[in-house]
């Protein structure tokens, strides 16, 4: 792993998808001994500089970092999308940090992990495809479908189109025993604005 310098205010970083572009990192900022609350985790996406003047990955790096500014702001926008929390640049690299907890996972990371595990540990997952036979589980389902239907919607007033709808831009929060979809991979995103 590539140890950038905007990983260094970080600790536990692990990349969770490796893409043509660009990497995306799971990594938590250490809390201090009188914070109240515990360290803060956060995903990165990070595109290398390959050479000083990549105009082509600064252009997609700022596009994607106006439009998630444009898309915070929307009321409920963090229930549905993953929100931006910040963006940098250096000469190493453009980086962009996104707002998550803990128990979060990239749905094409869960749906990996549940195809090589063992039967009984596939009998547990509601998202594994025998289970969705049953009634509960398919309504789970569809009930984050809808979430990212609703995400979609939020785009769409906001005159964007996602373009790439996909388990690698689908995060999946696990909370008690409820599962929350939401959207990312905007850097995808095509406005369609006047």
């Amino acid at each position: 792993m590539q140890d950038y310098k905007v990983l260094q205010n970080y600790i536990d970083e692990e990349i969770i998808y490796e893409g043509k572009n660009y990497n995306l990192y799971k990594l938590y900022r250490e809390a201090s001994p009188s914070d109240y609350i515990g360290d803060e985790c956060f995903f990165m996406k990070i595109w290398p500089r390959i050479n000083q003047k990549d105009e082509i990955i600064k252009e997609i790096w700022l596009d994607e970092v106006r439009q998630l500014q444009l898309l915070k702001n929307y009321p409920n926008s963090e229930r549905y999308l993953l929100v931006i929390n910040n963006a940098y640049y250096d000469d190493e690299s453009f980086s962009i940090t996104y707002e998550c907890d803990e128990n979060d996972i990239l749905l094409s990371t869960y749906i990996n992990d549940i195809n090589k595990s063992s039967q009984r540990l596939k009998r547990k997952s509601w998202i594994y495809f025998q289970n969705l036979m049953i009634p509960y589980h398919r309504i789970k389902l569809w009930k984050n479908i809808l979430s990212i239907a609703f995400g979609l919607d939020i785009l769409h007033q906001n005159g964007l189109l996602h373009r790439k709808i996909s388990p690698e831009n689908i995060v999946i929060r696990f909370e008690n025993d409820i599962n929350f979809f939401r959207l990312t991979g905007f850097e995808w995103l095509l406005s369609v604005n006047k």
